[in-house]
């Protein structure tokens, strides 16, 4: 999402909840920095030189309602009417900086070598299903589909 798709779900009044995990970096930058560059961490971090805006300031500018978690316990207490609620709603929970994304590429693999790597058995099980079956069925909006 960018700040542009805010405007829509403001003005539209969209009943969208937007969930932030902020790590107060460029998390998956930084951990290729980590993995390669020996932790040298340029422009992905708030000591080198990123910087992270204020949520809260953006929901309010365009008049979405705001929740800030910064514990696990502050998640728990989210009443489940919040995402049935019929307004936007942002939701910013406050993670470490050093959380991983998983999966992930490491440089030098081909896409099918994510980490953590699938069991073979199952990565080859997977490749071998009947793929034209399945896009038929989304066609046809079968079982659900998109």
């Amino acid at each position: 999402m960018n700040i542009q798709e805010l405007m829509a779900v403001s003005s539209e009044r969209l009943p969208i909840k937007i969930i932030l995990l902020n790590n107060y970096a460029l998390g998956m930058i930084r951990h290729f920095q980590e993995m390669y560059f020996d932790k040298n961490y340029t422009q992905t971090t708030l000591p080198g030189g990123y910087a992270v805006p204020d949520f809260s300031s953006i929901a309010s500018a365009y008049g979405i309602k705001y929740i800030c978690c910064e514990r696990e316990e502050d998640i728990q207490s989210i009443d489940k009417t919040v995402f049935e609620s019929s307004e936007p709603i942002f939701i910013e929970v406050k993670i470490n900086e050093d959380t991983y994304v998983f999966p992930k590429l490491e440089f030098g693999k081909p896409n099918q070598d994510q980490e953590p790597l699938l069991e073979r058995m199952l990565y080859d099980e997977l490749n071998e299903m009947d793929i034209e079956r399945n896009d038929d069925m989304i066609k046809n909006n079968a079982g659900g589909g998109y």
